[in-house]
């Protein structure tokens, strides 16, 4: 039987490019004020009021549901991070109530195998902000005891996988510090401590650990300038200009877009020469752009 871990990235990140232009364009028409002060972040301490399992596929019938969810619940409860009950959360920190989703699903895979994926997504009872998940996929050979036996087995070795990850990725959310994480092995664990950056705003220091992804692939360069527009530091705007290619308009007005919302002196002057690309749509754009630092700067 063979088992392996997926690390999310990918799916994760579907149509993450479109995504990461307008949450700086969204960043860049409504920008925070640079010099704020970062909002402080209570501790808090996710209370997981219920368990919901879904079965697809060859997983129906061969699963038991409430045992499923009764075993995942179990695992990923460490008494700081998650809890229970609402009376379990550790003195000085906050609940956050959250349900979770297991979705399993069995199908066919080629050489007469069976597939299996593991999902495990947590969901907030009140806000929208990202939440923990985790995805693991298996598959094994249908021996004597069937199809039903086979799912089972590789579901019982993924369960592991899942309650590892789910857990790492709670622990990371209920952490102050997210600058340790981002320097982790493993793509999806930065590529999720940069989502957590992008959603919690100014970080002072931070964006030196970040900038170092925007050499990376796709989704995780992405994920790096959202979160580089989140922390609107001024420092950051060299590494960004560096990804300049004059050839790729899309690319191209994303960093233009990103540059607005971060503000400072290297992204006037980085304006100021794209002011005169040949592309006339990028050349409007940073000239929008210088005026709406202008803007910006009279408004303080």
């Amino acid at each position: 039987m063979m088992v392996a871990i997926a690390s999310g990235v990918a799916a994760g990140c579907k149509g993450q490019g479109k995504k990461v232009l307008a949450d700086a364009a969204a960043a860049a028409a409504t920008p925070a004020p640079i010099d704020a002060a970062p909002e402080s972040r209570s501790p808090s301490t996710i209370v997981l009021d219920t368990v919901e399992v879904r079965l697809h596929g060859a997983a129906d019938g061969a699963l038991v549901s409430r045992e499923l969810a009764r075993e995942l619940g179990r695992c990923v409860i460490d008494g700081e991070s998650i809890v229970a009950l609402a009376h379990q959360v550790p003195p000085g920190r906050e609940p956050r109530h959250a349900r979770m989703r297991l979705e399993v699903a069995g199908q066919p895979a080629p050489a007469g195998k069976i597939a299996v994926v593991m999902d495990a997504q947590l969901a907030w009872e009140h806000g929208d902000d990202p939440a923990p998940s985790a995805t693991v996929t298996g598959e094994a050979t249908p021996g004597a005891g069937g199809v039903d036996a086979a799912v089972f087995a590789v579901v019982d070795k993924l369960r592991d996988g899942a309650c590892a990850d789910l857990s790492a990725r709670i622990r990371m959310w209920a952490a102050d510090d997210l600058g340790p994480f981002l320097t982790a092995a493993d793509p999806a664990a930065v590529h999720w401590a940069l989502v957590l950056v992008a959603d919690r705003g100014p970080m002072p220091g931070l964006a030196t650990q970040v900038t170092p992804h925007l050499k990376a692939a796709a989704p995780l360069r992405d994920a790096a300038i959202t979160a580089l527009v989140s922390l609107a530091d001024p420092a950051a705007v060299p590494a960004l200009t560096d990804l300049t290619d004059l050839d790729d308009q899309t690319a191209l007005t994303t960093i233009v877009e990103a540059v607005i919302a971060i503000g400072g002196d290297d992204a006037r002057d980085y304006l100021s020469v794209m002011s005169s690309h040949r592309d006339p749509d990028i050349a409007a754009h940073a000239r929008e752009g210088l005026a709406r630092l202008d803007k910006r700067t009279a408004a303080r």
